[in-house]
């Protein structure tokens, strides 16, 4: 069990951490792999500590960030799949919903789920 005392974290904060952090470096990865972007390991910690303190902080409100990144679908490699995800959530209904599509190199949607939250 963890300490009760003030800023210390409990296991779904801690594990939650883990996940934003794995999930930031894979995307610094695939910048530089498919984008020849350097790896910056700072900037992939603070998007990590910034994306699960909004997780944690949700009922707050947050000023939206433009981090001037692409909407545009792109394909992935030959013989690859490429899974997208998205959510939202109403703050004035407490209703949200979370989506996941799975396409492969041609766009063909392979599956795809939604599910409300």
């Amino acid at each position: 069990m963890g300490d009760a005392r003030k800023g210390d974290l409990g296991v779904k904060q801690r594990e939650s951490m883990v996940a934003y952090l794995l999930w930031f470096i894979l995307k610094a990865r695939n910048d530089w792999v498919y984008h020849h972007q350097e790896p910056r390991p700072k900037q992939a910690v603070d998007r990590a500590v910034e994306a699960i303190s909004e997780f944690f902080n949700q009922g707050e409100k947050t000023e939206a960030l433009n981090r001037g990144g692409s909407d545009v679908w792109q394909q992935p490699p030959y013989c690859w799949h490429k899974i997208n995800c998205d959510g939202a959530f109403l703050e004035r209904t407490k209703q949200g919903s979370i989506g996941v599509a799975v396409r492969d190199t041609e766009g063909t949607l392979i599956h795809g789920e939604t599910d409300s939250l």
